[in-house]
């Protein structure tokens, strides 16, 4: 449930994202998901591989000399440390931080992070010899949180340029999709649904638009390999050129026409079932296991920096016996708790 998926009910669903100036980064990350029916609970492993202490940004005038953001590193590690509940979905750029959104004036957002609760994992080194970290994250309550997901949702849906844009990354675009929309909004009618044991999106959409959508959702890269070739795009937003010979490289045919959104769901297993007002996206099926989603981080800082002697400063052991089969195992054991 996370920019379409975070930007609509991920975005929605973590809500503010603060953008950091340095501090804390990662080349990758792990997520690690399931929900568990009986309990009402998400429960996910977020796993940040490569940590390291990013370059100082600026965004006017020359970058200082000291381009290791220090100050912001420091602050970042002693809040982890004390437990403080700081979470990065896919990217150390995109960094919510639950406290301040529990003190939200938006009645939402603060019962949303009311719902969350996150445990920190110790720091290790991989075979790789980089700097790892892992965090359980917990959604208490989830049939409540989608109560809230469907306002939050309706809500974005009420602006009409919104609801077009939200209708376009979907694929519902005819007047049929459009009628079956404003109805459902005027109905008031749920869109996030929790169904014996099966999470629910439900999109209202014509028969075409609702055929389409499971093509594409079942077409779309993985966010592994979206994220790949959109890095070795230069720069990453430019149209398609052709290289030398008039030849257009593959990755940039790869990501002509590709929706965020789409490759969220195809990336998290979603499985999208025609129905007879449009498509069902199951975003769990209680029959599934975990599901693991590697992603690579979307911005590159060129300026990095050694964590290590941030760590040793603090005197925190670096543990080295850590496995995936450690990480799935510690899993397994806090969801069982």
């Amino acid at each position: 449930m996370w920019r379409a998926l975070r930007g609509s009910f991920a975005s929605a669903a973590l809500a503010t994202f603060a953008l950091l100036a340095g501090c804390l980064d990662f080349d990758e990350q792990e997520i690690r998901v399931a929900y568990d029916a009986g309990r009402d609970r998400i429960d996910a492993q977020l796993v940040y591989v490569g940590l390291h202490s990013s370059g100082k940004l600026e965004l006017f005038g020359t970058p200082p000399e000291e381009r290791d953001d220090v100050e912001g590193t420091e602050r970042q590690l002693d809040q982890l440390f004390a437990g403080w509940p700081l979470v990065a979905l896919f990217d150390a750029v995109y960094l919510t931080d639950l406290v301040e959104l529990r003190r939200s004036n938006d009645a939402l957002q603060a019962s949303l992070a009311e719902a969350i609760t996150v445990d920190q994992g110790a720091p290790f080194q991989d075979s790789a010899g980089r700097i790892c970290g892992w965090q359980h994250l917990r959604v208490r309550d989830v049939h409540h949180v989608f109560e809230i997901l469907d306002e939050m949702l309706r809500a974005k849906l009420a602006d009409a340029k919104e609801e077009l844009d939200f209708r376009r990354k979907l694929g519902c675009t005819s007047k049929v999709s459009a009628t079956l929309w404003k109805a459902a909004l005027d109905a008031k009618a749920r869109w996030f649904e929790c169904v014996d044991g099966a999470l629910i999106w439900h999109v209202p959409a014509s028969e075409g638009d609702a055929r389409a959508l499971v093509k594409s959702i079942e077409a779309a890269p993985t966010l592994e390999r979206y994220l790949k070739r959109r890095r070795e795009r230069e720069p990453s937003d430019a149209p398609a050129t052709p290289a030398a010979g008039g030849v257009v490289r593959e990755s940039e045919v790869a990501l002509r026409g590709v929706e965020w959104l789409l490759v969220l769901l195809r990336s998290f297993g979603v499985e999208p079932r025609l129905t007879t007002r449009g498509v069902d996206l199951v975003l769990w099926d209680p029959k599934r296991t975990p599901q693991v989603v590697r992603v690579p981080a979307t911005f590159v800082n060129d300026w990095r920096f050694d964590l290590l002697p941030y760590l040793e400063k603090r005197h925190v052991v670096v543990r080295t016996d850590v496995t995936d089969e450690v990480l799935r195992r510690d899993f397994d054991e806090r969801r069982a708790k």
